[in-house]
């Protein structure tokens, strides 16, 4: 407040101030509120750990509110909030799968077949309680070889084989074999209408007696 005041000049009488009103008059200055220094309040209790499993953290927070800055006062020094670390139980890990195979071999040499691949569950491995890879490990698709001719084929005969006898009549026989150019698989059965082998009563060697003194047996030769 301001104070203000005023002398009477006495000019007549027995001394005394007749003039009206008061020697003294107060008015006001300085009408804008004082600033006022923001402080912190307590702090907040500590949160729950952020994670349920591994490392996580908790967090308490303070308000600047006691009493908050006003009037153009300063803001509360520092952080409003601090963290320390807190550690959960282990926490599972999920399969995933790792990549897949190169495709195997056609199942058939011609005509169509199946061709796989497969994959393995160890990218990362499943463990400490995490859910396997879904899905299945091998796949499957279609393959296409040339078209088959499993209709069999006879080769040549080989030559006749030696006469199957000493003496006298004898047999010779001579063979051939049924296959195919291209069969599904290996043990794909082939047909041929005919025969396998022939057999011919075709071969002699003569026999003739030749008797000999030798040790009182004869000797019987063919030629």
């Amino acid at each position: 407040k301001q104070w203000y005041q005023r002398r009477v000049a006495i000019t007549a009488g027995n001394g005394t101030c007749t003039a009206p009103g008061s020697g003294t008059e107060v008015r006001n200055c300085n009408t804008k509120p004082c600033s006022v220094n923001g402080q912190w309040s307590d702090y907040s209790a500590w949160s729950d750990c952020s994670v349920t499993c591994g490392d996580g953290v908790r967090t308490r927070t303070k308000t600047c509110d006691n009493p908050a800055p006003a009037a153009g006062g300063n803001y509360c020094e520092g952080q409003g909030s601090e963290t320390k670390t807190c550690s959960g139980p282990v926490c599972p890990t999920h399969g995933n799968w790792g990549e897949w195979s190169g495709w195997s071999s056609c199942s058939v040499d011609c005509g169509k077949g199946v061709k796989s691949r497969e994959r393995v569950c160890d990218n990362p491995e499943a463990s400490d309680g995490g859910d396997p890879c879904a899905g299945s490990a091998m796949e499957f698709d279609e393959c296409i070889k040339p078209d088959c001719d499993e209709e069999g084929k006879f080769t040549e005969w080989s030559d006749w084989t030696e006469c199957h006898s000493e003496c006298g009549a004898g047999t010779q026989s001579r063979a051939r074999e049924c296959v195919a150019k291209k069969k599904r698989t290996q043990d794909s059965d082939v047909t041929c209408a005919g025969q396998l082998s022939q057999f011919r009563v075709s071969c002699w060697k003569f026999q003739s007696r030749i008797e000999t003194v030798y040790h009182n047996s004869a000797i019987h030769s063919c030629f």
